[in-house]
């Protein structure tokens, strides 16, 4: 059970590592006031409240999965297996940060498509595919048989990104999928947007990526302001997705980001003199040997849309 702590705010239903229970509408009467819910491909919000589900004039549940707009007549109150937005905190369900599915190949019985689930560990979603679930041990993504658990069998992937490969029995030589790119050169205070970056979605029709720490992101901004009052289409690297509120830096509009770097960029006060870039367009993997293809599982992650208001 969960409380809800403000009397407006976003919630997700489905807690931490627990099988996610619906939420009975008329159980809240008095204490909720409307919810409403995002579809799934975001293009209708249907509302319901208690006294509507009552008398079946709308949705009686809330649900697993999924996020809701909940509007409450008071607060520290029980909702049941939820889990509240903050914007501010990295709870992995309000921003679409993860892709919607990840597929593994070239190991042995693990490999096949993880999709996303409504249950969460370590404030990360949980992947399954058949018996094997995907999953955060709170310092690298494993896979794992048939628990969320390493009593089993289980493969790890040494690091924060799912879908950063392989994925092997052993700390082994990290080989990064097509899908990720390496931004390097930073210093200073922002030294930390180096890194590895893998792909989570698709922004503005291009592809969107996320850094190991989860502080930095890299994705194709329509309206980057230039001197003379001017907007040009760019890519942006930034630690408030998917906007220009914060830290941020711009690059040019070639098909995939190169160069961050100020001047003759656009960025916000913290970049400016700084510069970093991307080496190559894609980092590229250790060479595996046909002995060793068994123990690796290789990681290719799926596009997933991301439907935001870039500010």
């Amino acid at each position: 059970m969960a409380m809800i702590n403000s009397k407006n705010t976003f919630i997700w239903v489905g807690g931490v590592g627990e099988v996610c229970t619906p939420i009975n509408l008329p159980d809240l009467d008095g204490k909720l006031s409307t919810v409403f819910t995002t579809g799934q491909l975001g293009d209708d919000v249907p509302v319901s409240n208690p006294f509507l589900a009552t008398i079946g004039s709308s949705y009686v549940d809330l649900g697993c999965g999924g996020i809701k707009m909940a509007y409450s007549n008071e607060t520290s109150y029980e909702m049941g297996s939820i889990t509240e937005g903050d914007w501010k905190v990295d709870n992995g369900r309000i921003g679409v940060n993860y892709p919607m599915a990840v597929t593994l190949s070239g190991g042995p019985e693990a490999a096949g498509e993880y999709k996303i689930t409504t249950q969460f560990k370590n404030d990360k979603p949980v992947y399954k595919n058949g018996d094997w679930w995907l999953w955060f041990d709170g310092i690298v993504w494993v896979i794992s048989t048939p628990g969320l658990d390493k009593d089993g069998k289980f493969y790890v992937n040494n690091s924060k990104l799912v879908n950063d490969g392989p994925y092997n029995t052993v700390p082994a030589n990290v080989v990064v999928d097509e899908n990720c790119i390496q931004i390097e050169g930073f210093d200073g205070d922002v030294e930390s947007a180096n890194g590895t970056y893998c792909k989570v979605g698709i922004v503005n029709g291009r592809p969107a990526f996320r850094s190991g720490s989860g502080e930095w992101y890299i994705f194709w901004h329509l309206a980057v302001p230039h001197e003379g009052g001017e907007t040009i289409a760019k890519w942006v690297l930034t630690d408030s997705p998917y906007n220009l509120n914060n830290r941020w830096i711009s690059n040019g509009t070639r098909e995939m980001p190169d160069v961050f770097e100020n001047p003759p960029n656009p960025s916000s006060s913290h970049f400016v003199g700084k510069t970093g870039s991307n080496p190559s367009a894609t980092v590229p993997g250790a060479i595996i040997t046909e002995a060793e293809v068994s123990d690796y599982l290789v990681v290719e992650n799926a596009e997933a849309i991301i439907k935001t208001e870039i500010n």
